[in-house]
């Protein structure tokens, strides 16, 4: 494991941070170490090699995560985060975003640059007001008119 990665996320256990940035240190895979962090709020792994997010379904206090840049293609592990605000998922290998429909509280879904086709699930998001899905084989875009707050869509 990547000795910088333990040395923040021990540094974020001893003072309690709410705010880990773990970007840029080439992770195959998110430390299991993270799992004791149940009071993080904001988490940052972008630009790494991620691939499995299995182990953020225990941190369920999380309303900011940047996943950008990493070869992600499940979001399963997300779906039970129900206080997600803002979530950056750009240029993965995401197609399915399914798992973020029931996350009522999300406000902001950056997904642009990955392999979406489908954006059915997002309209029971009854306060997202910024969609970013520029870069995507959408192939009914229409479906969005019913998402009623939303303020910004790329597409």
């Amino acid at each position: 494991m990547n000795k910088q990665a333990l040395e923040k996320i021990a540094l974020c256990k001893k003072k309690r941070l709410k705010y880990l940035d773990l970007s840029h240190l080439e992770l195959t895979q998110i430390p299991s170490e993270i799992t004791t962090l149940i009071w993080l709020e904001r988490l940052s792994l972008s630009h790494n090699q991620i691939s499995d997010l299995s182990t953020l379904s225990s941190l369920t206090k999380i309303h900011k995560l940047s996943l950008s840049h990493n070869k992600i293609s499940d979001l399963g592990p997300l779906a039970s985060n129900e206080k997600m605000k803002f979530i950056f998922i750009q240029n993965n290998h995401i197609s399915d975003l399914s798992p973020l429909g029931h996350l009522s509280t999300l406000k902001k879904i950056v997904a642009h640059d990955n392999n979406i086709q489908n954006v059915k699930s997002l309209i029971s998001l009854p306060n997202l007001v910024y969609l970013d899905l520029k870069h995507n084989p959408i192939k009914d875009v229409n479906i969005l008119d019913a998402l009623k707050r939303l303020l910004l869509l790329k597409i």
